[in-house]
């Protein structure tokens, strides 16, 4: 009898304490309930777990286009941004983040609602579709601050140093279009139809500009989060044909070693990825210098040619100063005439009847400078590439340092690729120009810098061999 009346009584108490349970959720319920404007809060303890997402899945380029450190990218800039990235699943009820481990990672809501606020206290709903979510959750930066899932919900998390690189964009050198009508212009182009119509486009900032090679803008990225050479290389290997001529560039008389590199990930190892990220570009070049027209063709091919020699001469001469990196050199070389891009593009869509290749060749000096500075601008190029298209060929431009630097070695380049040419005689001495007094020990005069372009004729037709393809 005793026993029966022990198990009736510990039966009550379960059964009072599951009552006591489900009255106590049934509260909670109702109270989450109640909720309805973001802006109202309640106060959710946060389990002390860390937050254990269920699924991930690559994220649509177009869902970040609200995303406020994220709006001004281009579609091919968000295409780059989200590749490898992966947006987390997070189901109603489970943490989404704590402040403390997340100092360094900007958490974004894509999908669904949460409450965020302080760990114990207060919080506030946040659905994906307000303004709120525009920021990341943890914008304040504070160490105690929580985000649980009120709804199944998609979130993005992305390295701090990331955004921060996005918004110093905003005070990155901009260049604004001159009106190039009103410099000096040659006797070809008076009443010339073509080029008033196209500085008039180029000034007012609505001219078309080529987009920044795909693979070449995909590595650029990924090298601001320091990536390492495995993952440049599944990035290059992206396009085949690109992989395969910088292997060659690596085994090119420019890099001269005793062993052959055989695979695109031991290239990218020997080259460095800065030296990769620029011969990719280099080589991706080529497939800018397109046009239908024979007329234009021709036009493009020569300048993609004068651009080959001219970087090979300037990573060279830098080989030979040791006073600039070589690699950078030949970037720089092959960038000065990049200006003449857009404006033969240009004059492919005009109706061929209102200009000629007279014409077309007397505008292209004029042009081909402050478009590519413009351009070069547009694509996020350092400061010491920019002005490069401008200065170039002006030969007494002085720097105002004793130091040579980058824009010295593609003058000095520039002087040189005229030798034996009928520009030639153009040409002021040598040891006139501001760019030669910064040598040290007198390094070229005259007669070396011929033995510079011998010496430098196999590594030239090497590089316009794997360059020109």
């Amino acid at each position: 009898m005793n026993t029966l009346v022990l198990a009736i009584g510990i039966l009550s108490l379960g059964v009072a304490g599951w009552l006591g349970f489900k009255l106590v959720a049934a509260k909670r319920t109702a109270a989450r309930s109640d909720i309805q404007d973001p802006s109202d809060s309640f106060l959710l303890d946060s389990p002390s777990v860390e937050p254990t997402l269920i699924r991930t899945e690559p994220v649509p380029p177009e869902i970040l286009k609200r995303l406020a450190p994220l709006a001004t990218l281009s579609e091919e800039e968000l295409i780059a941004f989200v590749s490898g990235r992966l947006m987390e699943f997070y189901p109603a009820g489970s943490t989404v983040l704590r402040g403390a481990e997340m100092s360094e990672t900007a958490v974004f809501l894509l999908k669904g609602t949460v409450m965020v606020g302080p760990e114990r206290g207060g919080k506030t709903k946040v659905d994906s579709d307000s303004d709120a979510a525009r920021f990341p959750l943890n914008r304040d930066g504070l160490s105690s601050i929580a985000a649980n899932a009120w709804t199944d919900v998609w979130v993005l998390r992305v390295p701090a140093v990331i955004l921060r690189q996005y918004a110093e964009r905003s005070s990155a050198r901009t260049i604004v279009p001159p009106d190039l009508t009103r410099s000096p212009l040659p006797r070809e182009l008076g009443g010339s139809n073509l080029f008033y119509v196209f500085c008039r486009t180029f000034h007012k900032g609505k001219l078309d500009l080529p987009a920044f090679p795909s693979v070449a803008f995909k590595l650029r990225q990924a090298m601001r989060e320091e990536i390492d050479f495995v993952k440049a290389t599944k990035i290059v290997q992206m396009d085949p044909v690109l992989a395969t001529k910088l292997v060659q560039v690596a085994n090119s008389p420019l890099y001269l070693t005793a062993e052959p590199v055989k695979t695109c990930q031991s290239a990218i190892a020997r080259l460095g990825l800065v030296a990769t990220r620029n011969l990719i570009f280099s080589m991706s070049m080529k497939g800018l210098f397109n046009a239908g027209s024979p007329q234009i063709r021709k036009l493009m091919l020569d300048v993609w040619k004068s651009s080959l020699q001219l970087s090979v001469i300037s990573s060279v001469l830098a080989a030979k100063t040791g006073q600039v990196d070589p690699d950078k050199a030949l970037l720089g070389g092959l960038i000065v005439r990049i200006g003449a891009i857009p404006f033969l593009s240009f004059a492919e869509k005009f109706r061929s009847e209102y200009h000629g290749s007279a014409e077309l060749e007397a505008a292209l000096p004029i042009i081909q400078g402050p478009v590519g500075q413009y351009l070069l601008a547009k694509w996020e190029f350092a400061d010491e590439y920019l002005d490069l298209p401008v200065i170039a060929e002006q030969w007494n431009y002085s720097s105002g340092t004793d130091r040579l630097g980058l824009a010295d070695i593609v003058r000095l380049a520039a002087w040189h690729s005229y030798v034996g040419t009928p520009k030639m005689g153009d040409l002021p001495p040598i040891t006139e120009l501001p760019a030669y007094a910064k040598l040290k020990d007198a390094t070229l005069t005259p007669e070396q810098s011929l033995k510079v372009l011998y010496d430098a004729k196999e590594q030239i037709a090497e590089t316009l061999r794997v360059f020109g393809q």
